[in-house]
């Protein structure tokens, strides 16, 4: 799944920026984000039989005669963005949480990472289905908590998710003041980059599913894991924050 700190930190910081309006332009990335999700499977997986290679190593593959920049590019970009950067993210987490010295953290995240690594795709999937898991009924749990005691905001809390998806927004001040175009621009951008939608990656992962399950088997679970995603679980979080700020 897609489930982890996508959705927790992007989300928010989406809000914080964007005002309340960007949740609305991600119900509507979303959407369109589970089409592009379904596509991005099923044509990956189907042209793979031809180029022996899956998702974004295609494209590598039919370019890497001309130059190898953009293999190098591209690893590097995919390195800093999906693993740097979350890993940066959990560790200030964990400082703020637990006050421990950054190296010693950095140092048990490393230990952690590599534990996973070598244990194999096997370790990695049940690892990451437990994780996935508990996030998910951590976060529903503590959705319905908030959402009893915030049950009088739900009216005002949809007017201004509505409202401000096209009027300007100045919840941080002027120096900070979101504009129609911003909140536009972070409510998709965290969308994507949660549901992992247009990256590439999506291919890569679905294909390695049982064989014996067909393209389309792998498309339509692709775009379920995308609604819960984009639907369910960033709106839990996108409530939660609205809720309490």
């Amino acid at each position: 799944t897609t489930i982890g700190v996508g959705n927790l930190v992007t989300i928010s910081f989406a809000i914080k920026i964007g005002g309340p309006g960007a949740v609305f332009w991600m119900w509507v990335i979303s959407f369109f984000g589970m089409i592009i999700k379904f596509s991005e499977i099923n044509l990956g997986i189907k042209f793979s039989k031809e180029l022996n290679s899956v998702g974004i190593f295609s494209l590598l593959k039919k370019i890497n005669s001309k130059t190898k920049i953009f293999n190098i590019l591209y690893f590097l970009f995919f390195i800093y963005c999906c693993d740097i950067y979350i890993f940066n993210i959990i560790k200030e987490n964990l400082f703020f949480l637990t006050n421990l010295n950054e190296k010693i953290i950095s140092v048990f995240l490393i230990f952690f990472i590599f534990f996973i690594i070598f244990g194999g795709i096997t370790r990695i999937g049940k690892l990451s289905t437990y994780i996935s898991v508990f996030i998910f009924f951590f976060v529903f749990f503590f959705f319905i908590f908030i959402s009893l005691e915030n049950f009088y905001k739900i009216p005002k809390v949809l007017f201004e998710i509505f409202y401000y998806s096209l009027n300007p927004c100045s919840i941080l001040g002027g120096f900070l003041g979101s504009s129609v175009l911003n909140t536009i621009v972070k409510g998709s951008s965290s969308i994507c980059y949660s549901s992992d939608i247009g990256i590439g990656c999506s291919s890569i992962l679905y294909s390695e599913l049982d064989e014996s399950k067909t393209t389309e088997y792998k498309s339509n679970l692709g775009m379920l894991i995308s609604f819960i995603d984009g639907f369910i679980i960033c709106n839990i979080v996108s409530f939660i924050i609205l809720f309490t700020e």
